[in-house]
């Protein structure tokens, strides 16, 4: 049975499958990216901005930025403002550059539920 907190990622990450969200949320990066969020060695996802269109896959890729989040942390990230996700990631394991960890946080300034 999962505890809450691996339920509400869980449903993140279903809302992430759908990469139609971020089209539909008109997330539109100033340059092709590509982000790794990994919650345990063999559960992560790749997101990739093309410049035109947005993918996911299952699994890690080259990334320009690397996320590694416990499902709590991952649900508090979501769940803060523009600031609060730039302090969670400063806080958090990041691996990339800065101007990519604020590219991802801006991707999230609208609630993932609109």
């Amino acid at each position: 049975m999962l505890d809450t907190d691996q339920h509400l990622v869980g449903a993140r990450c279903r809302r992430f499958r759908k990469v139609g969200k971020l089209e539909r949320r008109e997330v539109r990066p100033a340059r092709p990216v590509s982000w790794v969020l990994r919650f345990t060695p063999d559960r992560s996802y790749t997101l990739r901005f093309d410049g035109a269109r947005w993918s996911r896959q299952r699994g890690e890729a080259q990334a320009d930025l690397v996320i590694q989040a416990s499902p709590e942390g991952w649900v508090r990230f979501l769940s803060a403002d523009r600031a609060g996700r730039e302090r969670w990631l400063d806080r958090s394991c990041v691996a990339g550059t800065s101007k990519s960890a604020k590219e991802f946080a801006s991707a999230f300034d609208r609630p993932i539920d609109e």
